[in-house]
């Protein structure tokens, strides 16, 4: 499959800052996935179907899944059981013998020109599920398990993007609520106004502008200790603010010790309020210092990890010897071993330098520049 990762990034950020956006992310989806539509549902207690958001689906088949084969849907109920977080092919939620003898996949699937799926669950709660998936045309195969793989690296991405779209939507009911609401985010967020001035950053993003970390905001702007990469910044602030060039992009943030911090500078098209200084671009930032333990919940819940696979991960961070964690936890050597196996088998990993590239990508929102 050829998808281009950075660029899918990118629009699910900019759909973050700005909903309108998503359909670009779906339109990108459906291409790199091979897909001949998608869509988004953001699953709550109404009783009534609709897809938020789609992406060359045929208005009918979709009145029609609303009224009737929503309901007769197969696929449905497995959903329910998958932890928010994953992604799925929808060969392994129902065997494909059982689907295609169906309702659903005789009457409905067959009569669109639809085929398989690919479902990335956004939020799972009270029965209730949100989701985005990539549909593909009839006569096609399933989803490998490499493309399915691909799908659940673009999940934490496409996970804040929506947590952020809750996020901006304060903005409209209470400014003040919504600076608060963006302290809640476990990554750093800066807002740039006109001409790339500094309106806002986040309790992470605050933290990191120090001479220590080689960034700082000085006079309402941004500066980094490291002239190229000052020049870059400045660079793709202007191309974000003004909507030219590349339109932002990724940085590298050299900082006097330790890893540089990561950052990734997109335009912000979204509307502006009443009393709100407008935004014209936004900078997220990561810090790959920061302690990675809350990625652990992350993995556990997406990949579904027991508690004991989950205690073990957790202790991976901070010594590889499995010996001395088996006698830290008071198990043996083989037990031990046994979970790391599991966990791996889970996650789709074959040796603890993937198990831990997985969990430090996940901690996260920015892929490496």
């Amino acid at each position: 499959m050829v998808m281009d990762y950075d660029l899918l990034v990118d629009a699910i950020y900019r759909a973050g800052a700005d909903p309108n956006e998503w359909s670009c992310v779906l339109r990108l989806l459906t291409g790199a996935f091979h897909g001949v539509c998608a869509a988004m549902h953001l699953g709550d207690a109404a009783s009534d179907f609709s897809f938020g958001i789609t992406y060359e689906l045929d208005p009918e088949s979709s009145e029609a899944y609303a009224k009737h084969f929503f309901a007769i849907n197969p696929l449905n109920s497995p959903l329910t059981r998958i932890p928010a977080g994953k992604a799925i092919g929808d060969n392994e939620l129902v065997p494909r013998e059982i689907y295609r003898k169906g309702e659903f996949y005789n009457d409905y699937a067959l009569r669109y020109g639809l085929n398989g799926s690919v479902t990335g669950i956004l939020d799972s709660r009270n029965g209730h599920v949100s989701c985005v998936g990539v549909v593909t045309a009839t006569g096609t195969d399933p989803h490998t398990a490499e493309e399915v793989s691909a799908f659940q690296r673009l999940m934490p991405h496409l996970r804040r993007a929506v947590e952020l779209n809750r996020k901006f939507r304060a903005t409209k009911a209470n400014a003040e609520a919504s600076h608060g609401a963006l302290d809640q985010l476990n990554f750093g967020v800066v807002l740039l106004g006109e001409n790339g001035v500094v309106l806002r950053a986040n309790a992470i993003a605050a933290a990191l502008a120090n001479s220590a970390n080689g960034i700082r905001v000085v006079q309402g702007r941004l500066k980094i200790a490291n002239t190229g990469a000052q020049n870059r910044l400045d660079y793709l602030v202007g191309c974000a603010v003004n909507g030219v060039g590349p339109r932002g992009g990724p940085l590298l943030i050299p900082r006097a010790k330790g890893k540089p911090i990561f950052a990734r500078i997109l335009p912000y098209t979204g509307v502006s309020y009443d009393g709100v200084p407008a935004v014209h671009a936004i900078i997220y930032l990561r810090d790959p210092e920061a302690s990675p333990a809350p990625a652990v919940d992350h993995i556990a819940m997406a990949y579904g990890l027991t508690s004991a696979e989950s205690r073990v991960l957790r202790a991976l961070l901070n010594d590889s010897d499995v010996r001395a964690i088996a006698e830290n936890f008071g198990v043996s050597v083989a037990t031990v071993r046994n979970q790391i196996a599991r966990i791996m088998e889970k996650t789709g990993t074959t040796k603890q330098t993937q198990l831990m590239r997985l969990l430090f990508s996940a901690h996260l929102p920015l892929a490496e520049p």
